[in-house]
């Protein structure tokens, strides 16, 4: 599979997961009937296993865009992962042990881990979309690869990969607010 349409697949399945958690938490918060057929297939558990579903294939993802496809990472792209892969270790240890309040540290990971995408997304979105001449972030520090250097990852004339990591990381928020709700 070549690079562009690995990330064709991974840009529909954010933006899909991220629709559907958003129509379902609004089903809850709005629907009468609705909430009682979601609550019915909706637990806590369920939720935390969801929100280990996406960390574990964000984690994936991005490792397979650094060695399987050579994407060389910049600082902003580290920074999200600082705060994604925790999330993997501590979905599977609340899981195992049955431990009900991690999906607090989780929101908080999640809340960092969007302000780090969003932040980096909105220079991509400058960048590529309106085609503003912007110096990024990554390039002023100088220490990594810049996301400028190469035109990688760009599908639906909107998304990159921190507009993607973005929708996970606000999927997972959706979600730690549903499992709060649960527990």
């Amino acid at each position: 599979m070549n690079l562009h349409t690995y990330s064709i697949i991974l840009g529909i399945g954010s933006i899909t997961v991220f629709l559907l958690t958003f129509i379902l938490t609004i089903g809850i918060l709005f629907g009468g009937k609705t909430r009682k057929h979601i609550d019915r297939f909706l637990s806590y558990e369920n939720c935390m296993r969801i929100i280990g579903f996406l960390a574990i294939g964000s984690t994936v993802w991005v490792l397979t865009y650094q060695f399987y496809y050579e994407l060389e990472v910049c600082i902003l792209c580290w920074w999200q992962r600082i705060f994604m892969f925790p999330i993997d270790v501590i979905v599977l240890i609340s899981l195992f042990y049955g431990i009900r309040k991690n999906h607090i540290i989780i929101l908080i990971l999640a809340l960092f881990g969007s302000f780090f995408a969003g932040y980096h997304y909105y220079y991509h979105f400058q960048w590529w979309v309106l085609w503003r001449i912007v110096e990024l972030p990554c390039t002023v520090w100088g220490l990594l690869p810049a996301c400028t250097d190469n035109n990688w990852v760009f599908v639906f004339w909107f998304l990159t990969i921190p507009g993607m990591a973005l929708l996970i990381f606000l999927t997972i928020i959706l979600l730690s607010g549903l499992a709060h709700r649960k527990s």
